[in-house]
């Protein structure tokens, strides 16, 4: 019997990716129908266990403490008076991994929300954005914040590193398609490959960064003035840098070109790069329909969602 549930959306990064890790704005957006699930079922006195089912994987807490899930439950144990505890957590997921979607800070909120319902505490958004982050570190390594900044409190936002998240009042709906390119890789690795490269020509790339950061600031104008013709262009414009940091994938370029010429204002890889996924935005559900379908047909999969404006 479920005795709690809880869920947790995935995201994409609008514009800004990469730049964030060196301080400079992006702008990210929840994928409200794509989510991760977790609920919490008795068991029979073997402490507390994790059984990610997409997965295939089961851990018990006490014997993981450094994995993602024993870093949220700890923190939300700390916080009980309850002693004797004996629990599952089973939780399934349908945003893709390795992709971009925020599937590790997405599981891990659920996680987070359904112990912390469980137990009878009350977290903040701030709160718990801050124990999802903990847990992120486990799996990125460095990650910017940004992920579950977004996944927490369910809305667009313009994150800046160690900056409280400003949240984004959409003036239109925003019709939202992800291609997904089948290509895997790691956040970690893309970003140390990066961190490399800065190194390497710490001035080439404070430029890029820095002429990254005025796209995002001029995106968050257009978001909040309705303008979503200018804020593709602006995503055109961000993706022809990433671009240059080789940080594109041809399967990625496809998708791109494909929803360009489908009828999208803007398209361009989101999350880390060197494959994953693409966002193309659209101002219809038409266009949104004709994008996703030209995208589906080329072989790719394709998932869709609206983030909508301020009532």
């Amino acid at each position: 019997m479920k005795i709690a549930e809880q869920s947790a959306c995935g995201k994409s990064i609008l514009l800004g990716e990469h730049a964030v890790v060196y301080g400079q704005p992006a702008i990210a957006i929840p994928m409200e129908d794509i989510r991760a699930m977790a609920w919490i079922e008795e068991n029979n006195q073997r402490g507390i266990e994790v059984d990610a089912l997409d997965l295939n994987e089961k851990i018990i807490v006490e014997n993981e403490n450094r994995h993602q899930f024993s870093i949220v439950i700890n923190e939300l144990m700390q916080r009980s008076d309850r002693k004797k505890i004996n629990f599952t957590v089973k939780l399934t997921s349908k945003i893709p991994q390795s992709v971009g979607m925020g599937s590790s800070a997405a599981t891990s909120a659920a996680v987070c929300r359904c112990v912390a319902e469980y137990f009878g505490i009350e977290l903040t958004a701030k709160e718990e954005s801050e124990i999802v982050f903990r847990a992120e570190k486990i799996v990125h390594g460095t990650p910017s914040g940004i992920d579950n900044n977004v996944i927490v409190y369910e809305k667009p936002i313009l994150f800046v590193k160690e900056e409280e998240p400003k949240i984004l009042e959409l003036e239109k709906d925003l019709y939202i398609v992800i291609g997904e390119s089948g290509v895997e890789s790691s956040t970690m690795k893309m970003v140390k490959n990066i961190r490399e490269l800065v190194n390497t020509n710490p001035d080439e790339f404070e430029k890029k960064f820095d002429t990254i950061g005025k796209l995002v600031k001029k995106a968050e104008q257009n978001i909040e003035n309705g303008n979503i013709g200018e804020i593709g262009i602006l995503m055109n414009k961000n993706q022809e840098i990433l671009r240059e940091m080789e940080l594109s994938h041809p399967e990625l370029d496809t998708i791109i070109e494909i929803a360009r010429k489908a009828g999208a204002l803007g398209a361009k890889l989101t999350g880390k790069g060197g494959g994953g996924n693409v966002v193309a935005i659209s101002d219809s559900p038409k266009t949104q329909k004709m994008i996703a379908n030209a995208i589906e047909g080329a072989g790719y999969g394709v998932c869709k969602t609206k983030v909508g404006a301020k009532l």
